[in-house]
């Protein structure tokens, strides 16, 4: 029988639906690759075409299929930003059930297009368009696809197979190509891909592609290290580029930085009347570190943070005469100014670039690109270095916090850029101490005064609350103090920022309702009031990841019980010590008339650990955890 054209066509149109329907049934998903999979790549293609350095074109396509409404909220949207240097020419997005029929697709009226100006911003270029399907009958699958261009070449991509740095994603399909006219260069960096490139050279372009199928899913392990040693990825950076009309190099760190110089010369010039009262200010200073913060808490007094991110300004600062004049500037422009103010005391500091956030992604020394997202400033002194955040109003003079703490950051100097680390907080600089007076009542009820003393990176935990009204203070101490059931009869805050090493104290006095469990004539009280140590572990026999602790610490409990003179003590511990590698944990309890006396100190190491110590890991967090645990009984009736 032979078929007419237009019954072939129609034929093969619908062969070709069932196909498609079948690829992106969930059904087709091997069970190696769903195995810890919250979603499922069915295929992630990117294509990025560099045609100069002033333009490029990015082509993506993401088939996920999403398992949970966990996944759903992180994956079941497409959002893509642009702004004055890129431009989207193509979204869409369609969605399939778990058959793989399609369920929907974007129409132009699904496209919402919202500015991304925050709160702080002042003036913002950066949009987003966003389609989003409200679906939830899992699993199901979307397909993205958007197509942009880019002005300007300062970005080149990192690609991971796994689409993004995500844990529980598994990968039937992924494919990258990056194609270069033949007259230019660009950098790659591969970290734990063991798949060969596949190079494909003509007579302008050369395109160079890598495809990697059937990736089992990364799970989540507790302390991993930074995502970028787990995850298999390609890093990308060009040589020479440009933007808004700014050449610049990135072949080296010196080179990268002394484009940075090219976009700041010329903006640390401020009026006379300004210089002027520098000059008061610094005249009876003793030296040079305080001449630094008596500039820093002047710059601190008069200005304010709001962002400004239009156009090259995402990478350049105003004026130091604009930040004067006006009283804000974003974290450039607010570092620029304190570096003018500082250079008419004759002081010499550095624009620093950094990433900044309390687990951020490592500087690689050897791969020059721009990973950057905030600016801080760097001030030598003599055997020193005094490390400045100029966003904050409320910064203690020289303290980063876990915010810019111990990672590489980029130094601008008049020679170039100069990589270097920011301040590593020691353990003994992180202490928290707390002393605490408790009168247990016959009624099983406390009257507590309680004192914590936060030191170097644990003041993080509490300098927030210097900026609340005291009833938001309030409503603080009651969400995060770890006691059951209370009341707080006042309180207090206090700080010393004087130094490097910021300290805040905190001064409670509380009502404890229940304190004590009474049973018969006896009361079982809990040793440890408010600082119980509790570890959620995986039960999972092998570990796969390094042991990674970022920062180390110490803490300190001195507490004092006085109970009723009717009763005696019939069991009270004495003491425990348990060391290990990861850090030191011992408590101690002195029992004397109608007192106890319990002393904890728990110490935790920064460092990187082999997966094979895992077990004594959790071993060493067990005990921890049972210690706090142990209890005091008092009994009357003798």
């Amino acid at each position: 029988m032979q078929l007419s054209k237009t019954t072939l066509i129609i034929f093969l149109i619908f062969i070709a639906k069932i196909s498609f329907s079948q690829d992106y049934s969930v059904s087709t998903i091997s069970d190696s690759i769903r195995e810890n999979a919250n979603i499922v790549v069915r295929l992630n293609q990117q294509k990025f075409s560099i045609k100069n350095t002033e333009n490029a074109t990015e082509k993506v396509k993401y088939v996920i299929t999403i398992f949970n409404e966990k996944a759903a909220k992180e994956y079941g949207f497409l959002a893509v930003s642009y702004d004055k240097f890129s431009k989207i020419k193509k979204i869409s997005a369609k969605i399939y059930d778990k058959d793989g029929k399609l369920i929907d697709k974007s129409q132009k009226r699904d496209i919402n297009d919202f500015s991304m100006v925050s709160s702080s911003s002042l003036f913002d270029d950066n949009r987003v368009k966003v389609i989003s399907f409200p679906y939830d009958k899992y699993p199901y699958t979307v397909e993205y696809e958007y197509t942009k261009e880019h002005k300007g070449s300062l970005f080149y991509p990192t690609w991971t197979p796994y689409m993004d740095f995500g844990f529980n994603i598994g990968v039937e399909k992924s494919r990258f190509t990056i194609t270069c006219p033949n007259y230019m260069s660009f950098r790659k960096k591969e970290v734990l891909i063991k798949y060969p490139v596949e190079i494909d050279k003509e007579d302008f372009f050369t395109s160079y592609t890598w495809q990697i199928n059937n990736l089992k899913a990364i799970d989540y392990e507790m302390f991993s290290p930074p995502r970028t040693q787990i995850i298999p990825h390609i890093k990308f950076a060009p040589n020479d580029f440009q933007m808004d009309g700014y050449e610049g190099n990135m072949e080296t760190w010196e080179s990268f930085g002394g484009w940075l110089n090219l976009l700041n010369s010329g903006k640390i010039e401020l009026p006379e009347g300004t210089e002027v009262k520098v000059n008061e200010l610094i005249s009876e200073a003793k030296d040079t570190v305080e001449m630094v913060k008596i500039i820093y808490e002047y710059m601190q007094s008069k200005t304010r943070y709001v962002s400004i991110q239009v156009g090259i300004g995402g990478w350049q600062p105003f004026e130091a005469e604009f930040v004067d004049e006006k009283g804000y500037g974003d974290c450039k422009a607010l570092s620029n100014y304190t570096k003018a103010l500082l250079e008419v005391a004759g002081i010499k500091s550095h624009y620093t670039i950094v990433q900044s956030g309390k687990y951020p992604m490592e500087i690689d020394p050897n791969f020059t690109t721009n990973t950057f997202n905030h600016v801080i400033l760097c001030v030598p002194v003599a055997n020193d270095t005094i490390w400045l955040e100029c966003t904050s109003q409320k910064a203690p003079f020289g303290y980063l916090g876990t915010f810019t703490d111990d990672r590489n950051v980029l130094i601008v100097t008049d020679k170039g850029g100069k990589l270097v680390r920011t301040k590593k907080y020691e353990q003994h600089e992180n202490i928290q101490t707390r002393i605490a007076k408790v009168e247990i009542l016959e009624n099983g009820n406390a009257e507590a005064n309680i004192k914590t003393d936060y030191k170097g990176l644990k003041y993080d935990a509490i300098n927030r609350a210097f900026h609340y009204s005291p009833e938001e203070q309030k409503q603080w101490l009651y969400n995060k103090t770890e006691i059951a059931d209370f009341k707080i009869n006042s309180f207090s805050f206090s700080e010393d920022r004087n130094n490097f090493i910021p300290t805040a104290t905190e001064d409670l006095d509380l009502e404890i309702t229940n304190f004590s469990q009474k049973t018969g004539n006896r009361l079982f009280i809990n040793l440890n009031l408010m600082n119980k140590f509790t570890f959620s572990y995986s039960t999972r026999k092998k570990r796969k990841n390094d042991i990674y602790i970022r920062r180390a610490f110490i803490e300190i409990d001195s507490i004092t019980y006085q109970f009723p003179e009717k009763y005696k003590i019939e069991y009270a511990p004495d003491k425990e010590t348990i060391n290990s590698k990861f850090g030191n944990y011992e408590y101690s309890v002195k029992v004397k008339d109608n007192e106890i006396t319990y002393t904890r100190i728990f110490k935790i190491n920064k460092g990187q650990y082999p997966a094979s110590d895992y077990k004594e890991l959790t071993d060493f967090f067990d005990k921890i955890t049972k210690a706090d645990k142990q209890k005091v009984v008092l009994v009357t009736g003798y």
